[in-house]
């Protein structure tokens, strides 16, 4: 075939040409080597060792993440989850992955009352101001960041945001969907 089904977040499915395809699966595994990162490539010609569902609904994994309060169990849960979806291939948008990662850093009580403060109304209003944000500076998806006024979107642009850090002075670094302690 000349193209590949790509299925998105409002379950519209759109076409990938192939050349494309096969360019996307490339850089991945370059992008993965290049960073020793260890994840499943959502364009790998072999379905089982693509991520499912993708893209994913990472909403009540941020909402979560909204809720710790302690810096390190927030990077040990980021990095649980982040490997949960690319590297164990597991739904994060299911509650039940989340518990499970949130149980194993928090323990049972912990999990249980951060889990039911990111269903709460102020957990969910949190994420929606965040995502505005975003919007209002002109960012359209994750990971972006902002140096001053401009941005850098992607993964693959986080060398230009170093160099950038690097080589001037600057009056504000702002990281989209950042966690904050407005909970």
């Amino acid at each position: 075939t000349h193209t590949h089904t790509h299925t998105h977040t409002r379950r519209r499915k759109t076409k990938i040409p192939k050349l494309k395809y096969l360019y996307m699966n490339r850089d991945f595994h370059r992008w993965s080597k290049t960073n020793n990162v260890e994840a499943m490539n959502p364009y790998d010609p072999d379905e089982s060792k693509r991520p499912r569902p993708f893209p994913v609904s990472s909403a009540r994994a941020l909402r979560i993440a909204l809720c710790i309060q302690n810096r390190d169990e927030l990077i040990r849960y980021s990095r649980d989850v982040f490997r949960a979806y690319w590297v164990d291939r597991k739904d994060i948008s299911n509650i039940d992955v989340l518990r499970q990662i949130s149980i194993k850093i928090f323990g049972e009580s912990r999990a249980s009352n951060i889990i039911l403060s990111s269903n709460s109304a102020k957990a969910r209003q949190a994420l929606r101001d965040n995502v505005d944000e975003l919007i209002q500076r002109g960012g359209f998806g994750v990971p972006t960041v902002f140096i001053d006024r401009e941005m850098y979107f992607g993964v693959d642009r986080m060398v230009f945001v170093e160099r950038t850090l690097d080589d001037e002075t600057h009056s504000s670094v702002v990281v989209s969907l950042q966690h904050t302690s407005k909970l």
